[in-house]
C-alpha cells in the first residue's frame, strides 16, 4: 500500500526511521534546551521558573534514553508489519533486549511511588518557590543521609508550597526505591488504634506506615499547617 503511493524505494523503512528520528530530536531538543541555555520554566505556578533545586539529570537521562527505545521499538514494529525486512528483526530484538533493564527500573520506581499515597505527583526540581540555602543544604543533606530515627519539621505561611515541598522530598526517596508513606495528621491518629498484631491487609509488596522508611505527616497544624518527615 505504502508503495502504491509513493515512489520512494522501501517506504516502510523511510516512514520508521522519520518517526523515530523525530523523536530523537524532539526528546534531544526538550533535554539539551534547559541543560545547556538554563531557560526558566514557564510553570509559573510553581514560582519564578528557575531551579531551587537542580534535577537529578542523570536520571532524566535515562528517562529519555527509555522513552526513545520505546519510540524506535513502535516504529519498528510497524515498519516489519508492512514488510519484513531481517535487518529490521535484528534491530527491534536488540531494542527489545536493551529495553529490559529500564523496563524493570521503572516499573519497580513506579510501584514505590504508586505505593507511598502521594496526594500528587512532583518531583523536588520541580518546587520553584524560595527557601535560605541553609534550609536547602539540610535538605539535600536529609536526602542524602535518610538515617533511621530522623526527622525533619517543615513549616511557614498558608500557601508558602510546604505539601509540594515535602511531597517532592519523598518523592526523591521513592526514586531511589525506599518504602516512603503520605498521610495527614487526622488519618494518622486513626491509624493508631490499629491493632498492631493483626494490621490491615495491603498489595502484596506494599507496606503501611509503621514501616516506612520515610513518613510524611501533612496538616499537624491546620491553621500553620505544618509537614513533618521522619
Amino acid at each position: 500500500m505504502l508503495k502504491a503511493k509513493t515512489s520512494v524505494s522501501s517506504p516502510e523503512l523511510w516512514a520508521a526511521f522519520g518517526v523515530w528520528g523525530a523523536w530523537i530530536l524532539f526528546e534531544l531538543f526538550n533535554f539539551l534546551w534547559p541543560l545547556l541555555f538554563k531557560s526558566e520554566s514557564k510553570r509559573k505556578a510553581l514560582g519564578s521558573g528557575k531551579y531551587t533545586f537542580q534535577p537529578a539529570w542523570l536520571n532524566v537521562t535515562f528517562d529519555t534514553i527509555t522513552d526513545l527505545l520505546y519510540f524506535g521499538i513502535g516504529a519498528l514494529s510497524a515498519s516489519l508489519i508492512c514488510e519484513f525486512h531481517q535487518g529490521i528483526l535484528i534491530t527491534l530484538i536488540v531494542l527489545v533486549i536493551l529495553i529490559t533493564y529500564p523496563f524493570y527500573y521503572w516499573y519497580s520506581t513506579k510501584m514505590f511511588i504508586q505505593n507511598a499515597g502521594y496526594p500528587f505527583q512532583l518531583r523536588l526540581s520541580q518546587w520553584n518557590q524560595q527557601i535560605k540555602e541553609e534550609n536547602k543544604a539540610s535538605i539535600l543533606n536529609f536526602l542524602q543521609h535518610n538515617e533511621p530515627g530522623k526527622h525533619m519539621l517543615l513549616f511557614g505561611s498558608r500557601g508558602s508550597g510546604k505539601t509540594m515541598l515535602s511531597v517532592g522530598i519523598a518523592t526523591e526517596s521513592s526514586i531511589k526505591n525506599n518504602s516512603c508513606s503520605y498521610v495527614t495528621a487526622v488519618k494518622l491518629l486513626c491509624l493508631f488504634f490499629e491493632n498492631e498484631d493483626n494490621p490491615p491487609i495491603t498489595k502484596p509488596g506494599a507496606w503501611s506506615w509503621r514501616n516506612s522508611s520515610l513518613l510524611v505527616i501533612d496538616d499537624i497544624n491546620p491553621g500553620e499547617m505544618y509537614k513533618m518527615i521522619f
